[in-house]
């Protein structure tokens, strides 16, 4: 799955991709100053990371049901607020339909406007 993400993250829009800047892939975070203390993770290796955004994207494979598994899930989404870092999961749900895909990418975009110039909501709106 984190090869589809990638493709359609990076991809130019003829071969069905958004053509955003190329994240980093499982590359482990530096922790901010005065956070490592704070965080329920000794290191975290976002599988799709764009420090310029502030953002990460991390696809929950397997099953994230029982109460250890949404207690992870839990953790992890804090510890991504409190190095302020935006975190959106990828789940198979959002790969499944051409409608949930958009639908992700349009929450991501709407993350990255802030960060890019003004013509970026034309150019997310062509995408």
């Amino acid at each position: 799955m984190e090869t589809c993400w990638y493709g359609v993250f990076c991809l130019p829009p003829r071969l069905g991709g958004a053509h955003l800047a190329r994240p980093l892939q499982n590359v482990p975070l530096d922790w901010p100053a005065g956070v490592a203390d704070l965080v329920s993770h000794e290191r975290m290796r976002p599988d799709f990371h764009w420090p310029q955004y502030e953002t990460a994207c991390e696809h929950q494979g397997g099953d994230h049901a029982d109460e250890a598994a949404l207690a992870e899930d839990s953790d992890r989404a804090r510890d991504y607020e409190l190095c302020h870092i935006h975190y959106l999961p990828l789940t198979k749900k959002d790969a499944r339909r051409e409608e949930s895909m958009r639908a992700l990418l349009a929450q991501l975009f709407s993350i990255i406007a802030p960060y890019e110039g003004t013509a970026f909501p034309r150019k997310a709106l062509r995408i």
